[in-house]
């Protein structure tokens, strides 16, 4: 049953105050979580607008595209308009631009759950989860182009389902070039996207709308070959020198490798042993006792995650950050769980009675464990 006006009552003081948590994040203290965060995005920035900065070599190889240091330039140009050049403001500046579009793609992955049908108390958990895990508040304050491929996933995932639900032509180019805009954020994203894609070999009417989401999806494609040839000297040049250096020369095997399944244990220390184990044992109980009802869109986010995995486990060098913009899809992948058991546990006989009187007492509960789990990690 919803609750109405309390339900969005319940969605907007969570956004609130994980709104303010990550502004906290944002700007108390200019330390990195890793060197990227100001060497590869902000710096170049600033030597565009500033005139100064540090070039990391990828800069001088144009191994990085331009188009994630773009985004805080106008910023850039504005502090520089009031007279500030550097220092800790323009940090904070640029991390809080960063909240506000991850708040942005936050409320969007609400109204996905929402959109998917998933009853409230099933949205208000996971959504808690997203707003007050300690590893999501301090990536969604961090100047990544991780944090930049979370945005454009999410963001504008509702408005992607809703475009291929037309199934024309029109619907799945414009799904397309919402999906492609994650290759902006990073390459490696198109593990993603082309885990995506897989749906649309299902039938013979799917695959007739392949091209047309292929057709859309280059056209971001297209866009940083165009911005790569302008900023470079040559089509997809960053593209190029990327696959190059990083995979057929090693450069990035000289920050360390490790084996295919590292990343299952480091996903486990970044969002926490209880939440992964829990997300786990609930996927893995829906499974068991058939309750998981899969939709097609569910199918979508699911292949495209586990081939985004997949990929990256078998790169040698892992970073938890490279992740990042799939974190959201285990979430999603966990509502789906919980409210396929939810609803069955919901209409066994004398269980209504129960649930009903403790559904607000547990809702406070899981919140305030939240916060708990989050603070210590956070705000010391």
């Amino acid at each position: 049953m919803e609750l109405g006006h309390t339900g969005k009552v319940i969605f907007i003081v969570f956004m609130l105050f994980a709104i303010l948590a990550r502004l906290w994040v944002a700007i108390s203290g200019v330390d990195t979580i890793y060197p990227d965060e100001h060497f590869q995005i902000i710096e170049p920035a600033n030597w565009v607008i500033f005139g100064y900065g540090w070039k990391s070599w990828e800069w001088f190889h144009g191994v990085r595209s331009w188009v994630v240091p773009g985004l805080y330039m106008p910023l850039l140009a504005f502090a520089k308009l009031w007279g500030y050049r550097g220092g800790p403001w323009v940090i904070w500046l640029c991390r809080i631009w960063t909240v506000i579009w991850t708040a942005v793609a936050m409320w969007q992955f609400h109204l996905l759950l929402k959109e998917r049908g998933l009853q409230l108390f099933s949205r208000v958990v996971v959504f808690a989860i997203f707003c007050f895990s300690a590893a999501m508040m301090v990536w969604s304050a961090a100047t990544f182009s991780e944090s930049w491929a979370l945005i454009f996933l999410w963001a504008f995932m509702p408005r992607v389902f809703k475009e291929l639900e037309k199934e024309n032509w029109n619907g799945a180019v414009t799904a397309g070039v919402l999906v492609g805009l994650i290759y902006l954020a990073r390459i490696q994203m198109l593990a993603w996207g082309a885990g995506f894609m897989l749906m649309y070999f299902a039938t013979k009417e799917s695959r007739k709308l392949l091209v047309a989401f292929c057709v859309g999806f280059g056209i971001p494609v297209l866009f940083q070959g165009v911005l790569d040839w302008i900023t470079w000297g040559r089509p997809f040049h960053s593209t190029y020198m990327n696959i190059k250096k990083n995979i057929f020369e090693g450069i990035a095997a000289m920050n360390g490798v490790s084996p295919w399944y590292n990343y299952l244990p480091l996903v486990a220390r970044n969002l926490g042993l209880l939440l992964c184990g829990t997300m786990i044992a609930t996927f893995m109980a829906a499974v068991i006792t058939r309750s998981l009802k899969w939709q097609r869109c569910d199918v979508q986010i699911g292949l495209g995650t586990l081939v985004f995995f997949v990929a990256h486990s078998m790169i040698g060098h892992k970073e938890t950050r490279f992740l990042l913009p799939v974190y959201p899809a285990f979430f999603y992948l966990f509502a789906i769980s919980l409210d396929s058991l939810w609803t069955k546990i919901r209409w066994a006989p004398q269980a209504s009675l129960w649930i009903s009187k403790i559904r607000a007492p547990l809702l406070v509960l899981l919140g305030a464990l939240g916060c708990v789990q989050a603070i210590p990690r956070v705000f010391t």
